[in-house]
């Protein structure tokens, strides 16, 4: 009879559920780091009415209110380039991921954003004069978009393209995979991009590349896309994996939130910029540029003890600082009708952006990059418990897991090191062969922990 087929566990092989050892429960992604909730203080008052506004009470108000820094940033797009100090540019580009479970709010969150965006592309859309031609927002939820459907649009829209994905993890894999990941890798830069397509003679050269991603992220598949692979683009965006909320009350109470001044506030930023094909600049005055100098050494002295994606993601901190500075002054900006035609970034900006990335966007990458694993060998006993746990089976064999858990990911030393590690993490418990102590031969089924059942 094949290895794979036969799942009872021999009578004196089953273990009583006693003498197993407490399931580390990080291989189910269970057992994360609490994470802070969202500071929603740090959003200006009109901004922050809309998430109040938005957000029920049964769902985590982060979704929304990364969802909402997401719209604002892709209102500017391509349009504006801060001039930090010296050579330093930086584009108004944001890439919010929302992480969690099935009808965690995620999907009502992108839903509310991307229906904000569009509203507002499509009423400065319609009174664009002539010479504003090409200044529209590309906002796209196509399931199979690709780098050549963005330059398509590119072609027309120097403000650049606003993508919203209600499945993110299966575009981070094709797009690390696809021919055209050095563009996808420089979109959150808006830099100008060559690629080499196959079956095509000439490069293609795209000038201003530039695309905004906000997305969900099912928390199932965080060992599936946090990979050598894709670690360039993993480390580009910005995590909120929040806790489910507590009880909450069935009737809201009067709302006051005027929806016909945050449409007028997404719409003023839209046209902050709207003359040519040059971006507008957005400049640091003296003392937000002496902030972040005083700041920095600290945000990248946290790499040092950080390895993989998470040191990638840190790697980006001074990039992603400078932009949430941005972009809150830019929400300051539209929220008053009356204030200075030529902004720029403050002190207290940057004070703010600090704070939102170092006290919660990194505890939320961690959890996110914790869950994923450390290392390869830590992804892949995950993505094998997880199997495990859906199969229910009292027993597994070698090569049950190399060909349906791993999906032959790895060869058979590979595989034995998965199997060591769901073994010292309690998973599993090797089930000597008759003839193992003859022949010396290594175990080829594992008893399961009744607790992954």
């Amino acid at each position: 009879m094949p290895l794979d087929e036969p799942t009872a566990v021999p009578a004196a092989a089953e273990a009583p559920a006693a003498e197993w050892p407490e399931l580390d429960q990080g291989l189910l992604g269970r057992g994360r780091p609490a994470v802070p909730p969202f500071p929603l203080s740090l959003l200006p008052t009109p901004w922050r009415a809309w998430v109040e506004e938005e957000a029920p009470s049964s769902l985590p108000p982060e979704y929304f209110a990364l969802a909402l820094l997401g719209a604002a940033a892709s209102m500017l797009g391509n349009s504006v380039r801060m001039h930090v100090a010296g050579t330093w540019r930086e584009p108004l580009i944001l890439w919010p991921a929302l992480v969690g479970g099935p009808s965690s709010g995620r999907t009502r969150a992108l839903a509310k954003g991307r229906l904000a965006v569009e509203l507002a592309s499509t009423v400065v859309g319609a009174r664009r004069t002539e010479d504003q031609a090409g200044l529209d927002l590309r906002v796209s939820t196509l399931g199979d978009t690709t780098a050549k459907y963005v330059t398509r649009e590119l072609e027309t829209s120097r403000r650049g393209v606003s993508l919203w994905r209600e499945e993110l993890a299966n575009w981070i894999l094709a797009a690390a995979s696809d021919e055209w990941r050095p563009a996808w890798i420089g979109a959150w830069g808006a830099g100008d991009v060559t690629v080499h397509p196959a079956r095509q003679i000439w490069p293609t050269r795209v000038e201003r590349f530039a695309v905004g991603i906000c997305g969900a992220l099912d928390q199932e598949r965080l060992t599936d896309i946090v990979r050598e692979s894709t670690e360039p683009l993993v480390a580009r965006f910005l995590y909120a994996w929040p806790e489910p909320p507590g009880h909450a009350p069935l009737v809201a109470g009067p709302s006051s939130f005027d929806h016909v001044a945050f449409n007028a506030m997404m719409m003023r930023l839209m046209t902050f910029s709207v003359h040519g094909s040059t971006p507008r600049t957005l400049p640091f005055v003296p003392d937000a540029v002496a902030r972040l100098d005083a700041l920095l050494p600290a945000v990248r002295a946290l790499r040092h003890d950080a390895d993989g994606a998470e040191a990638a993601w840190l790697g980006k901190g001074p990039s992603s600082i400078a932009r949430l500075a941005g972009v809150l002054r830019m929400m300051h900006w539209a929220s008053r009708a009356g204030a200075e035609s030529d902004p720029a970034v403050r002190a207290e900006d940057v004070d703010a952006a600090h704070s939102l990335w170092s006290d919660y966007l990194l505890p939320h990458a961690r959890a996110v990059f914790g869950a994923a694993g450390t290392t390869e060998t830590d992804r892949l006993a995950r993505r094998a418990a997880r199997w495990l746990r859906r199969q229910r089976k009292d027993c597994v064999s070698r090569r049950e897991v190399r060909r349906h858990a791993l999906g032959q990911a790895v060869d058979l030393e590979g595989v034995d090191d998965v199997l060591a590690q769901l073994e010292s993490a309690g998973a599993l418990r090797a089930i000597p062969g008759p003839d193992k102590a003859r022949r010396g031969r290594p175990s080829e089924r594992w008893a399961i922990n009744p607790a992954l059942r």
